[in-house]
């Protein structure tokens, strides 16, 4: 559901960013319409995130996800490093980005413990995931109410 609300924003913000960006700050804003655009993908990865923090915590892993996060901030300086003198304000919006992917997605694959992570997001990114969780709360729904 996490990631269906990320990504429901994202698109929605990605086709309305120009528009967005002329009404709330005027034409001479019109060009951070791109950043906008890449940056807001970002969202989906701090969803996710923010979702699995629970299991962190839950499993006393804190230090774990200290050390994606950490390699994800050397990984951000780097990028930003490299593609801001290139890009400029873009390539800083590519930079967090592919940051944020590797802290909350791709991160969880560096150790076996969290691995299982990585699977559950997979498995939230399919569409099938959404209609079993519909599935489930109807049928939920239909138990406590009864005939």
């Amino acid at each position: 559901v996490m990631f269906w609300m990320a990504a429901c924003i994202s698109i929605l913000l990605s086709l309305s960013s120009d528009a967005l960006i002329l009404l709330l700050f005027g034409e001479e804003y019109h060009l951070s319409a791109r950043v906008l655009r890449i940056h807001i993908w970002a969202g989906i990865f701090v969803f996710f995130n923010n979702t699995v923090w629970t299991w962190y915590l839950a499993k006393n892993k804190q230090q774990l996800a200290n050390y994606r996060i950490m390699t994800g901030l050397v990984l951000n300086i780097t990028l930003n490093y490299w593609l801001i003198p290139r890009y400029g304000i873009v390539g800083a919006a590519w930079a967090t980005l592919v940051s944020r992917c590797f802290v909350a997605y791709i991160g969880q694959l560096f150790s076996s413990e969290t691995a299982v992570l990585f699977v559950m997001m997979n498995k939230a990114i399919w569409f099938g995931s959404i209609l079993n969780v519909w599935k489930e709360l109807i049928s939920s729904i239909q138990k406590n109410t009864g005939p």
